[in-house]
Order: structure tokens, then C-alpha cells, then sequence
């Protein structure tokens, strides 16, 4: 086998890591080895003072399959009181009692390198070194024929392991981050400091839900960041410190927070319950917590409108006069995509258009054109919705590439930003209207509030304040945030079409039934959406997308606190009179209830 093959197979790395259980018949965790250190990311030193001076082992963690380095960690395993010569005890001792050089060199000076690698490693062929492997592996408990089997990806390192482990420890397992030493007991933690670690990038070695256990694990400080494995915490209460400043909005947690019982300063809560919020054992902020259910989650429903989309001035009229309430979304790319010149611009440069996307909207000349058409189309589309109003989507080149509809693109492209928002703001201001733009794809807070504050100078030279910004909710990153994308926000607008690609990890495809009829995972994410913008600020929520033109959602979208529900122009009539129908019925059945009600009142008086 070649080498680099051997050392790329993951399972074999993690067979060191079982190792650390199968050392002693008491399974403790390499008891001749003294404390431990990590450091440098990748490495582990172990350390032990002799008589006549320092002897240090090097374990090399970076791909956890390094021959050189687990043949020290068996040397060091084999350390004790009574074996203190470090050039000895720097060989590997074999069954027959003979010794063999060890592939590192000791340095007594600790200031230095502490080992240096033996020219007699490197002289060995490769099968040797994967023999010298295999070796130290049975040394350590594993069976010949398992090793063989996980070499050949035949068997996993955890089958392996636990064809050896005693009958308790067979769920258990080590695992080596950075530089701290984690152990499980199955996917349960219950061992290590989780503190400043982001869970999305801790290499759980197992599929099942990772839970961690707060009674016998450090949690403070933990980044649950879109908390794509799910991970769980449990018995929260019965550790102070269990959520103390850590960000839980994507936190798994079943149980009741007891507020008397945790320290609470610093923790974002997602919606997770807390009780004696009121017997509170320290202060927090309240905005940290106005996500958690608290008890007091009943928001007044307002009544859903439909608006309608709009892609031409005759879409305007065809969704006004089926009784749209206004339009919910323009997309100003359409006269990008409509015009070949600017489209072959763009085309020729797309790969570096980041870098150069500035200088070509100043220097030619095409561009000059763009805010002309934007402002001709705005003041069309003003000019034609009479009383109503119109939701303008900044231009987003998906089109040209799924990069380029990040909003770090629109900044990006400064000038084509000013433009469009100058030629908005001026159609707004003539008609007397409120210039409603809507920033596609946001992300963090942080962008959308640079975008904002962009088109806020450009609303300041033009002298007009009458703008509201939305932010369109369209990914799972965007979802965590939401909450602090509200407080910036006029108004919440959640693209389903982009969301099912972000939520179920798929490209669109029409012909896919979760791109028309919303998937359970997709409505629990529009359900939090919802849930969190409402608790945080009562500001207007916009369904849009294809899934909002099939009225098998319908059901849904009225059980959630939304305002409006953007469709296709030619659905609106038939839309209204399905909502006429049922705020008819819910009105009639309301109006029952209350009588029957008082009836009773009246009775009992």
C-alpha cells in the first residue's frame, strides 16, 4: 500500500484515538504518562522529569496516523519510575526484549526543538513503516487481523475497538481537538471544556445526535453558530455556568431553563423556555432574551394580504386589477438581463468582477444608460399603482453566477448600488411615495446595515427620508440572525425558493415537489423566521417565492403571524376570494363563540 494512501485513511487515524482506552487493563488513560500539554494545533508533548533531565515524546495529531509519532506514543505509554534513561527509554521494546531506535532523537535543551526526527525513519521502506503500525497497535490491544481489516477500509476503527474494549467501555471514545482531550461515552460528552469552541466545526467522530452532558462538561462560552449537527445540550440546571455568555439560539435544549438556578449574563437565547425568570441569580439584558418563551407568546394576528410580483408595466395592471393589495417585488436585473450589451460586459469579466466592477460601471458608457432605465421603470411602475405602493429588489445577478447574489456583491459594486437606489429615490420623491427597497440574500446584520446606510446617503444628497429598508431572508445563516437583522429592518420579506435550497442542502429544480409544496424542515425554519422577528420587533413579514403560488401552503401561511403573501399576478383573484371565504368563517365562528359566551354569563347571573 502506498503510504500517502495509508495516511489519508481517516479510519486508521482513528484507531490511535481508540487507542487511548485500550492501554491498560484498567482503562485509564496512559497512567504512566504524567500531565499533558497541546499546543501548536497539531501536536501533543508529553512530559517527565528524570534524573538526569527532561524526556518529552512527540505526537504529531495532524492527519492521527503518523507511524513515527504513534511508535513514541508507545514508547511513552511504557515509561515508568523505575526505567529513567531517556536514550532507552526512547526505543520501542519488542516482545523478544530487544530494542529498536525510536524515530526521534531527544534534545535536552527544552528551549529547542524538543525532538528531532531519526535519519533511520526515513530509511525504511514503506510497507515497513506500516508493519512498525500495525505493531504498536497490537501493542496497545487491538487485534492483528482488525488493524488489517481498517487498512483495507473492511472494518470501521470503532468495530475494531470494540471487538477489544471491556463490555462498559465500549461506547467510549477520546477525542483530540486542538488542544484538549474530549471524551465520550457513545455521542454522549462527558468529558472536556467546551468553552470558545464553535460546535460546527467539532469533529464529532459519530452520526448520531451529539449531546453534551452540562453536569459533567465546561459549556460556557460555546458558539452553537447554524448548529448543523443538531447538538444537544441536557441537564443545563444542574451547572451554574452550563449557558453563561453563549450564544443557544440553535441550541438543542428540552428542558425548562430554571433563570434561579444559571447564570443568564451574556446568553442569547433562541426559543428555548425559561422559568423564575424573576428569581433571576444575576442580572442579564433584556434584549438577550426576548427570543425565549417567557410565557407571554400570543401576538395579535393581523389579517393576511396578497400582493402580487411584477416584471412588467402589464403585470402591474393584471395583479391591480385582480385586487392586489400593491406589488411585493420588482426585480430591477431584468433590464440588465433585457439589454445584450450590458449582459456581454459583464459576461466577459464575471470570473474577476469583483475586483473590477466599479471601474467598469464608470468608465463605460453602457452604464450611464442603467439609471436612466432604472429610473424610467420606477417612475412607470409609480405612475400605474395609483394609491399603492411598490416593493423595488436590488439587483441580484444570480444569472451570471449563484456568487454574485451575495450581498457582498452588491457592496462590492458600489456604483451600481448608488445608481439604482439614486434612480428609486428620485421616482419615489416625484410621485410622493415611499421608496420601499428590499436587500436580496442578507446574511448577517452587518451587511445588511452597510447596505443601508449606503443608500442613506445617497436618500440625504437627494433630500428624502421617506424610505423603508426590508431584508430578504433566504438562508440558513440569515435565519440565525434574523433577530438582529429586525432591529435594522422596516419590514422582513423570506424568499421560500432560496430557503429550500439553504434548509434542505438541494439546487432548485422545478420538477422537485419541495420547490412547490413546502418540506416539514423548511416550515419549522419559516415558523422561527416568523417567531423571532415578532418578538423582537412588530415590523411587516412578506411570504414570497413559488411555493407561495400553491395553495396547498395556503393552510400554513394563515397559521403563521405574517402580513402579506407576494404571488403571481393571474393567482390574486382567486387567492383574495380563498381568504375572503375563510376571515368570513373565522369571523362568523368568533362571533358564536363570544355569544355563546355571554349566554352563558347571563345564565349564571
Amino acid at each position: 500500500m502506498d503510504i500517502k494512501e495509508f495516511y489519508n485513511n481517516k479510519e486508521v487515524g482513528r484507531l490511535i484515538q481508540f487507542a487511548y482506552d485500550l492501554h491498560s487493563a484498567d482503562f485509564k488513560c496512559f497512567p504512566h504518562l504524567p500531565e499533558y500539554e497541546f499546543y501548536e494545533g497539531s501536536r501533543l508533548y508529553y512530559g517527565k522529569e528524570y534524573r538526569d533531565g527532561g524526556l518529552y515524546g512527540n505526537i504529531d495529531f495532524d492527519n492521527h496516523s503518523s507511524v513515527d509519532a504513534l511508535i513514541t506514543l508507545v514508547v511513552m505509554s511504557e515509561l515508568d519510575n523505575t526505567n529513567n534513561n531517556p536514550k532507552k527509554a526512547m526505543l520501542l521494546q519488542t516482545e523478544t526484549g530487544d530494542y529498536k531506535p525510536c524515530f526521534y532523537e531527544l534534545h535536552q535543551n527544552k528551549k529547542d526543538d524538543l525532538l528531532k526526527s531519526n535519519p533511520a525513519f526515513y530509511e525504511m521502506t514503506d510497507e515497513e513503516k506500516i508493519n512498525s503500525f500495525i505493531d504498536c497497535l497490537v501493542f496497545l490491544g487491538f487485534q492483528r487481523d482488525d488493524i488489517i481489516k481498517v487498512i483495507n477500509k473492511e472494518m470501521t476503527a470503532q468495530e475494531a475497538y470494540q471487538r477489544v474494549a471491556p463490555e462498559p467501555y465500549k461506547n467510549r471514545q477520546w477525542i483530540c481537538y486542538y488542544r484538549k482531550i474530549y471524551e465520550f461515552d457513545g455521542n454522549v460528552a462527558t468529558g472536556g471544556d467546551y468553552g470558545c469552541i464553535h460546535v460546527d466545526n467539532f469533529p464529532f467522530p459519530f452520526v448520531e445526535q451529539p449531546i453534551l452532558d452540562c453536569s459533567k462538561v465546561k459549556t460556557s462560552y460555546i458558539y452553537f453558530d447554524r448548529n448543523v449537527r443538531k447538538v444537544k445540550l441536557i441537564n443545563v440546571n444542574s451547572n451554574p455556568e452550563s449557558i453563561n455568555y453563549t450564544d443557544i439560539r440553535e441550541a438543542i435544549i428540552d428542558e425548562e431553563i430554571d433563570a434561579s438556578k444559571v447564570i443568564i449574563t451574556g446568553t442569547k437565547f433562541g426559543e428555548q423556555k425559561i422559568i423564575n425568570l424573576e428569581q433571576s441569580r444575576n442580572s442579564y439584558d433584556v434584549t438577550d432574551i426576548a427570543l425565549a418563551m417567557t410565557g407571554d407568546e400570543d401576538f395579535p394576528k393581523n389579517r393576511i394580504r396578497i400582493l402580487s410580483t411584477a416584471t412588467t408595466p402589464n403585470s402591474i395592471v393584471e395583479g391591480l386589477s385582480n385586487g392586489s393589495s400593491g406589488i411585493g417585488l420588482f426585480r430591477d436585473e431584468l433590464i440588465i438581463q433585457n439589454n445584450s450589451e450590458m449582459l456581454d460586459c459583464l459576461s466577459s469579466v464575471k470570473d474577476i468582477i469583483y475586483y473590477v466592477i466599479d471601474y467598469i460601471i464608470e468608465k463605460n458608457p453602457i452604464w450611464n444608460k442603467l439609471f436612466d432605465d432604472i429610473y424610467h421603470n420606477s417612475t412607470k411602475m409609480y405612475s400605474l399603482v395609483e394609491d399603492k405602493n411598490i416593493i423595488f429588489r436590488l439587483i441580484n445577478l444570480s444569472f451570471l453566477d449563484s456568487r454574485y447574489r451575495r450581498v457582498y456583491f452588491i457592496l462590492s459594486a458600489k456604483s451600481l448600488l448608488c445608481n439604482e437606489a439614486k434612480a428609486i429615490i428620485k421616482a419615489a420623491k416625484k410621485y410622493n411615495k415611499t421608496a420601499k427597497i428590499l436587500v436580496p440574500y442578507v446574511q448577517s446584520a452587518s451587511e445588511f446595515k452597510a447596505v443601508k446606510y449606503t443608500i442613506l446617503e445617497i436618500a440625504q444628497e437627494e433630500e428624502y427620508d421617506d424610505i423603508e429598508f426590508g431584508a430578504m431572508i433566504e438562508t440558513k445563516e440569515a435565519v440565525v440572525e434574523v433577530d438582529d437583522i429586525a432591529k435594522e429592518a422596516d419590514f422582513i420579506v423570506i424568499g421560500t425558493n432560496d430557503l429550500t435550497e439553504s434548509v434542505m442542502n438541494k439546487k432548485r429544480n422545478l420538477q422537485d415537489s419541495d420547490f412547490s409544496i413546502l418540506a416539514d424542515e423548511v416550515k419549522t425554519t419559516i415558523s422561527k423566521i416568523v417567531h423571532r422577528v415578532k418578538k423582537t420587533k412588530n415590523i411587516p413579514i412578506n411570504i414570497c417565492g413559488e411555493h407561495a403560488n400553491y395553495v396547498e401552503n395556503l393552510e400554513f401561511l394563515l397559521s403563521l403571524n405574517i402580513d402579506t403573501i407576494t404571488i403571481h399576478p393571474n393567482l390574486v383573484r382567486g387567492y383574495t376570494d380563498l381568504l375572503n371565504e375563510y376571515y368570513e368563517f373565522f369571523d362568523q365562528d368568533f362571533q358564536e363563540q363570544k355569544d355563546m359566551l355571554l349566554n352563558q354569563k347571563e345564565k349564571t347571573i
